[in-house]
């Protein structure tokens, strides 16, 4: 096991010093974290998803970067680093329920990433509105699939602070209504009214 690491008596944490114990106490509470993580997803030491795991954003512009720039590699373990461990976080994909909490939504980009595309994500329209412990970051996501325009969507994604940094709590993504129109054959002059 990875924490016998420290208790070995060259570590340099292995010491009659006071001050050394909260160092101990800390270290190890982050190994056991990590080995837990390793034997749930059977991860090897060399997995990226691990570190990933822990990543801190220091702003919800960071965490946003990170959540498009995981499902353009279609990382899953840098996809589920954005997400909160809140069990009240949400996912709304185009056309798709509402999932809640963190098993649901993890299932869903698991499948996305083994059966879709590789998708390329162009952000732009940002409407950001922000205080200290909570970021509405409203989007216009252009995506394309081999370097062609495939579809354009709106989506909201919301951040919070925690412990961890900014995290992902929802992300509500659906078609952009002027494309939907042009696809209908519709003239934009008539408004199309859902709710």
């Amino acid at each position: 096991m990875l924490s016998r690491i420290w208790f070995r008596r060259d570590s340099p944490l292995n010491n009659s010093d006071p001050a050394y114990y909260p160092a101990i106490c800390v270290a190890l509470n982050r190994l056991v974290r990590v080995q837990k993580l390793f034997i749930s997803r059977k991860l090897s030491v060399g997995s990226l998803g691990v570190f990933m795991s822990y990543a801190k954003y220091g702003t919800a512009r960071e965490a946003e970067e990170a959540f498009y720039r995981a499902i353009e590699q279609a990382d899953l373990a840098a996809m589920m680093s954005v997400w909160s461990d809140d069990d009240a976080t949400i996912c709304i994909h185009p056309g798709a329920p509402r999932l809640e909490g963190r098993d649901l939504i993890e299932e869903s980009w698991q499948e996305i990433f083994e059966t879709g595309p590789n998708m390329e994500f162009s952000v732009s329209d940002e409407r950001i509105t922000q205080d200290s412990h909570l970021a509405i970051h409203l989007v216009r996501e252009e995506i394309a699939i081999g370097g062609e325009l495939v579809s354009v969507m709106l989506s909201t994604n919301i951040y919070h602070l925690s412990a961890g940094g900014w995290r992902m709590m929802l992300h509500h993504s659906s078609p952009e209504p002027e494309l939907m129109l042009d696809e209908l054959d519709m003239p934009s002059e008539e408004p199309l009214v859902l709710h």
